[in-house]
């Protein structure tokens, strides 16, 4: 919880026991309390945002400092103590103002422990070599975004980004998505990225290493933002790209809103005819892994003074994804020479396409599961892509998770688990094991630096069954 938060619960729980000890609290400031209560309300609408968690207290705020108000007017009678129902009433809506806004708290992404300050940006990306089959108008470019985080130099006047940009409208579409109230996630506008928007990128000697990142079905491109700054501040430049329309929104900076389009893999098909649409999919997916790389080369060799001129490893780029995004960083890993190793979080195998399951990969590979998410069907399909693998591939399953522990959603409560969004590992813990290995396998393979987890297979995490696939 935030500060004011904290300061208005604890002045309205000093008003709720002087209201049950009928007022036999006595200290100099106790009258003052009811007009602190609204103060200390009106700032924390102020300066820290109104979220519908709260409404709850300040109902009370206002209710106490009412009854304050009638009490000085009616000095005898108020001396008669304050009912019983009153009480009772008053004691369960504070549990409800104490509760809502600890189970439901705005979400503090980690930060970042490595050597620089992280930054970031968004683009907007318009593919005219290909056309979108899912746009609502017939022959319409592929129109993408891409967030890059990046090694960073703090400036003055710099503030820190939103951990969902134009959440007013993501935020309800995350909520429909997972089976909540549109309104339950509003607060997560309130939300800050501990990376400082549109930064400078720090200028080190060495040219930073790139790790693409494609997010799951229905997700969004923010949806590991605490993996992407951890591995920005250990000095990687991370882009996530939005597949729009497979994506859970879109909103574009004209303000153009791409909702998700069921279209993309419709209901009813048959078996053959689901395959098909979902290898589209990740072939679509795939090239817009590709089409982010051609655009981040492009800014590599930008005029002087740009962001990121000669500031990206081109030779050094690894591919990270989740669920479906998973499935496109392996089918973009099988056709584009350019990516030099991938690593996996759950991965969809559907998307991959016959010759990429037939011939496996020849650049080195991670590849994590949960264990509550995959079906037999998607493990057969692993097995058999995971048989041809190459040298340095690693394969692990984490105890106790869930599919959403591979992304920042379980960080929304800590009544995670029981709405599906983790499995009952702690989510400190299971942040640490992911961010752990990312940054080994990354280093490992685009940087050159081993380590007892990666190529070892020793491991300080019990919850982590790893093997080597020979």
């Amino acid at each position: 919880m935030r500060p004011l938060e904290i300061l208005l619960l604890v002045l309205i729980g000093t008003d709720l026991l002087s209201q049950i000890l009928d007022r036999k609290i006595e200290f100099q400031g106790l009258p003052l309390i009811p007009s602190l209560t609204i103060i200390t309300s009106t700032l924390q609408i102020t300066l820290e945002g109104y979220r519908w968690q709260l409404v709850p207290a300040y109902l009370l705020a206002i209710s106490f400092f009412l009854l304050a108000i009638v009490r000085r007017r009616h000095e005898p009678e108020s001396k008669k103590g304050t009912n019983w129902t009153f009480k009772g009433l008053a004691l369960l809506a504070f549990a409800v103002a104490i509760g809502l806004p600890v189970l439901l708290p705005v979400p503090r992404l980690n930060a970042p422990d490595g050597s620089y300050p992280v930054g970031t940006t968004t683009l907007e990306l318009v593919d005219t070599k290909r056309v979108d089959p899912y746009a609502p108008e017939p022959d319409q470019p592929r129109r993408t975004l891409l967030q890059i985080w990046y090694p960073a130099e703090g400036a003055p006047g710099l503030h820190h980004a939103p951990w969902m940009e134009a959440a007013e409208i993501v935020a309800p579409a995350v909520a429909n998505w997972i089976n909540l109230p549109s309104f339950f996630l509003d607060h997560l506008a309130l939300s800050r990225s501990p990376a400082l928007q549109d930064a400078r990128v720090y200028p080190a000697s060495d040219r930073y290493p790139i790790v693409l990142f494609s997010h799951g079905y229905g997700g969004f491109r923010a949806q590991n933002t605490n993996q992407a700054i951890y591995l920005a501040s250990h000095g990687f430049i991370v882009a996530a790209v939005e597949h729009t329309y497979g994506a859970v929104v879109t909103v574009f900076p004209d303000g153009e809103v791409a909702y998700h389009n069921p279209d993309t893999l419709p209901d009813g098909l048959s078996e053959l005819e689901d395959l098909a649409a979902t290898r589209r999919l990740g072939d679509q997916w795939a090239g817009d892994l590709a089409y982010a790389l051609d655009t981040l080369t492009s800014l590599d060799q930008g005029g002087e003074g740009d962001l990121f001129t000669n500031r990206l490893d081109l030779e050094n780029i690894g591919v990270m994804g989740h669920s479906t995004g998973g499935g496109a960083a392996i089918e973009f890993c099988q056709h584009d020479p350019r990516c030099a190793s991938v690593l996996t979080m759950d991965p969809y195998l559907k998307p991959v396409s016959e010759q990429t399951l037939e011939t496996g990969l020849a650049v080195p590979a991670l590849h994590l599961f949960s264990e509550r998410w995959s079906s037999g069907e998607n493990q057969q399909a692993f097995s058999r892509f995971a048989t041809q693998a190459a040298n340095n591939t690693w394969t692990g399953s984490i105890a106790g998770t869930a599919h959403y522990d591979f992304t920042d959603l379980p960080l929304l409560t800590p009544l995670a688990s029981m709405i599906s969004l983790k499995g009952p590992i702690p989510g400190p813990r299971v942040v640490e094991i992911i961010n752990a290995y990312t940054l080994a396998f990354f280093d490992f393979t685009l940087k050159g630096q081993a380590s007892a987890l990666i190529p070892g297979l020793s491991t300080p995490y019990v919850e982590l069954i790893l093997k080597n696939i020979p």
